[in-house]
C-alpha cells in the first residue's frame, strides 16, 4: 500500500515493487492528489496519467488493483449482493464484523454512488494501465469484507477481463507474471516438466470465458491429487466449522435456520422454516452477528433492502413494529441505511412513523 505522504511515482522510484488496491493510482491521476473520489473522477487528467503509468513501466512496478474489495464498497447496499450463499462458509466472527462493516457503507447514503462510480473508474484505469504496458497481477485482499477465500479470486479475474484485460492476459497475471514478480519462475507460473506439479484441471477452457476457472475436475497441490468429490468434501468441512463457530445459544436449528436464510435473502428457505416451527419474531441474540441489541428476521431484511422477503415474513404474520433491545424497528433499520424500497413497503404496510428509539432518534 502506497503511505498516503508520498505520491505512487514516488514510491516507484524509492522502489516499491507493486502498486496495491485501486485507490492510489485513481486519485494521483487527478491534480494535487485529493484523497476525494468524486473530485478523482471529475478532475481525471490524461496526462498525469500516461506520465504515472510511464514511470511504473520504467521501474517494472507491479498492479495489484484488487478490484473485489472497491465493489464491495459500492455495492455494500445492494440485496443482491450482500444475500450471498457463500456466508455458510463463514465463522461466525468474522461474518459479523463483515456484516457491520457493510451495514457501515450502506448507511452512506449521500456517498453512495461515489463509491460506484469509484469502482467503475478503477476499472477503467486498471485497463489503461494494462495497454500502456503496466505488468498486472491477480490479488484480492481475502477476508475483506464479502472477499471470500478462495472463490474470490475467480471473481477478480473476471473483474480484470471487465476492466478491458484479455483472458490470456488475466490468465498470465494470475501464474506467468506472479511467478516473476516472486522470483520464482524456475519452480511456479506454468506447466512444465521440472517445475512443481501445483496447477488444477478445468472442465471448460477459459479463454473462451474467463468464468470457466470455476469449473474446476481436481487439482494437484503439494503433492496431493484432490477430486471433485475431495474438493466438495472440503467445502462441507469448512461449512461445518463455520456452522460450530457460533457461541452456545439455546435456539433451535430451525430458529437459526429462519435467521440465516433471512441474512443470505433465500425466501424458500425462511418460509419452510417457519412452516417447521420457526418464530417469525423471536429475536435473534447471537451476538456475533445480532449485536449486542439483537435483531429479528424482519429487521435483518429491512436493513439489506430486501423487498421480496419482508414481504414473505409479513405473510407468515410478522409485527412491522417490534423493536429490538434498542428500540430500532424495522423501519428505523431500513432508514439507518437508506434503504427506500423496503422503507415504502414497510409504511403501506402499516409501520409507524413517529416510535422513538429508546435514544430519541
Amino acid at each position: 500500500h502506497v503511505p498516503t505522504a508520498v505520491s505512487v511515482i514516488e514510491a516507484s522510484d524509492a522502489g516499491l515493487r507493486s502498486i496495491e488496491q485501486a485507490r492510489s493510482i485513481p486519485f494521483d491521476c487527478a491534480p494535487g492528489r485529493r484523497r476525494e473520489k468524486r473530485y478523482a473522477i471529475r478532475a481525471f487528467s490524461q496526462s498525469l496519467c500516461a506520465e504515472l503509468f510511464e514511470r511504473l513501466v520504467e521501474n517494472e512496478t507491479y498492479y495489484v488493483p484488487t478490484h473485489v474489495t472497491r465493489k464491495m464498497d459500492a455495492f455494500a447496499g445492494d440485496p443482491k449482493y450482500r444475500n450471498d450463499a457463500r456466508l455458510k462458509y463463514i465463522t461466525a466472527r468474522k461474518r459479523g464484523l463483515w456484516m457491520r462493516d457493510a451495514d457501515h457503507y450502506a448507511r452512506n447514503r449521500e456517498g453512495r454512488q461515489s463509491y460506484i462510480d469509484f469502482y467503475r473508474h478503477g476499472l477503467r484505469l486498471t485497463g489503461a494501465a494494462h495497454r500502456a504496458g503496466v505488468r498486472v497481477l491477480v490479488g484480492t485482499d481475502a477476508n475483506d469484507t464479502y472477499v471470500f477465500p478462495g472463490f474470490s479470486l475467480h471473481e477478480e479475474l473476471s473483474e480484470l477481463v471487465a476492466a478491458g484485460l484479455t483472458t490470456g492476459a488475466v490468465l498470465q497475471a494470475a501464474t506467468i507474471e506472479a511467478a516473476k514478480y516472486a522470483g520464482m519462475s524456475r519452480d511456479f507460473g506454468s506447466i512444465e516438466v521440472g517445475k512443481v506439479a501445483d496447477m488444477i484441471l478445468l472442465r471448460e477452457d477459459p479463454l473462451n470465458d474467463i468464468r470457466n476457472t470455476t469449473t474446476i475436475e481436481l487439482v494437484v497441490f503439494n503433492g496431493e491429487l484432490l477430486s471433485r468429490k475431495r474438493l466438495d468434501a472440503l467445502l462441507a468441512d469448512a461449512e461445518q466449522i463455520a456452522r460450530d463457530s457460533w457461541e452456545k445459544h439455546d435456539h433451535k436449528a430451525v430458529q437459526v435456520a429462519l435467521w440465516d436464510a433471512v441474512v443470505v435473502g433465500a425466501v424458500e428457505d425462511a418460509l419452510t422454516a417457519i412452516d417447521n416451527g420457526a418464530a417469525v419474531d423471536r429475536l435473534d441474540t447471537r451476538r456475533e452477528i445480532a449485536g449486542p441489541n439483537g435483531r429479528r428476521a424482519l429487521n435483518y431484511a429491512a436493513s439489506r433492502n430486501d423487498t421480496a422477503m419482508i414481504e414473505a415474513l409479513l405473510s407468515k404474520g410478522a409485527d412491522l413494529n417490534l423493536s429490538n433491545r434498542s428500540g430500532f424497528t424495522p423501519l428505523h433499520h431500513a432508514a439507518e441505511v437508506g434503504a427506500t424500497e423496503s422503507a415504502a413497503l414497510l409504511i403501506a404496510s402499516g409501520a409507524i412513523l413517529t416510535r422513538e428509539t429508546r435514544r430519541g432518534q
